[in-house]
């Protein structure tokens, strides 16, 4: 009887440290894999705050400048000072409001980052003796993602803003998005005159395919542009006839992918004539009636916003973001402007879009 108690006693001795060993062996295995996990949650964590830091100082900042002759707030007017030793300045992209941005500003601090990218670190406090980031900073279209991204461009066709290191694919990034108002905006949308009297100043990515010029009945005159998908404004202002005494005017606009030659955009009436006084728009190589997807008489001091007609139309024929979109122009006797952009909204009548930053 007493040798069965000692074979129990010694079997729960031996199961006892068994399981005292896997406990042991899990528990250190777990405290040895927690500091990483952690680690990688607090390095995260700095990126990220980091990333909001640098988007409270471009976006709510207005900079400011000083040296001993004085102050203020325009440090994108003194280049000429920026790496003078007793020039001390902070380069805040703000108007005096947070998210109302100066455009000189924006265009000012792109070029400073390219000009000396450490510099600028150095400005933002992403360098200092014990701490490294990286960044890239951009302003780009409301629309634009990190798989398709589409930078905003200025109305001679410049990127505006995309400044800092190249993105690496394989690493922690934090990334931080702030939707941001732009002033003033005819840098960014322009006006540009379309019309058929001369001097025309059409959009960057356009080009005259003919002009006819004929005094007595009214010049004529067919453009073709290179846009992307989706149009972010395309406004047209009618602003009267080119010759008063002509009656006939009228003006036809088409898009299509590409593929084939944009042939004729002349408005198409009853028994396939022009039709006097009209404003049309369709999809394909030429107007035909029943390619229209917009119609109406032609009314001086008339604007007429297309956007989302012409987005509607594109997206029913299965553009996606970033297709290229050709668009032909053709317009007879008529003083007209368009104001464009494929890149910038326009929304309550100011221009819309967002800084990205991306910091490592």
């Amino acid at each position: 009887m007493i040798l069965f108690k000692l074979m129990d006693n010694a079997k729960l001795s031996l199961d006892m440290l068994m399981g005292l060993s896997i406990f042991l062996f899990t528990f250190i295995f777990i405290a040895s894999f927690l500091p990483g996990v952690f680690a990688d949650v607090r390095n995260e964590i700095g990126l990220m705050h980091e990333a909001y830091r640098m988007g409270v100082i471009l976006a709510e900042m207005e900079g400011y400048w000083r040296d001993q002759s004085g102050n203020g707030t325009n440090w994108h007017e003194k280049s000429d000072r920026w790496y003078a030793s007793d020039f001390y300045f902070f380069p805040g992209l703000s108007k005096g409001k947070a998210d109302y941005l100066s455009y000189y500003k924006i265009r000012a601090f792109d070029n400073l980052t390219k000009q000396n990218y450490d510099f600028v670190r150095n400005l933002l406090g992403l360098k200092t003796f014990d701490r490294e980031y990286n960044f890239n900073v951009s302003l780009e279209s409301l629309d634009s993602t990190s798989y398709s991204p589409v930078l905003v461009k200025n109305r001679t066709g410049e990127v505006v803003l995309q400044a800092g290191k190249p993105i690496p694919s394989s690493a922690y990034v934090s990334r931080y998005e702030r939707f941001v108002w732009i002033d003033p905006y005819y840098d960014l949308i322009g006006t540009f005159y379309i019309g058929t009297a001369r001097p025309r100043d059409i959009p960057h990515g356009c080009s005259e395919k003919f002009v006819n010029e004929n005094k007595q009945e009214g010049n004529e005159v067919g453009i073709q542009c290179d846009l992307t998908y989706p149009i972010k404004l395309f406004r047209l202002n009618v602003l009267g006839k080119e010759h008063e005494n002509t009656r006939v005017w009228w003006l036809g606009i088409c898009f299509n992918n590409g593929e084939v030659d944009i042939q004729n955009c002349n408005p198409k009436g009853d028994g396939n004539q022009n039709k006097n006084g009209t404003l049309q728009v369709g999809f394909g190589s030429k107007l035909e009636r029943d390619n229209l997807v917009f119609e109406a008489p032609l009314v001086e001091g008339k604007s007429y916003d297309l956007t989302q007609t012409i987005n509607r139309m594109l997206k029913e024929r299965g553009f996606r973001i970033g297709d290229k979109v050709t668009m032909g122009y053709n317009a007879k006797n008529i003083n007209v402007t368009l104001d464009l952009s494929d890149s910038v909204a326009l929304i309550a009548g100011k221009a819309a879009a967002k800084i990205v930053i991306h910091v490592w």
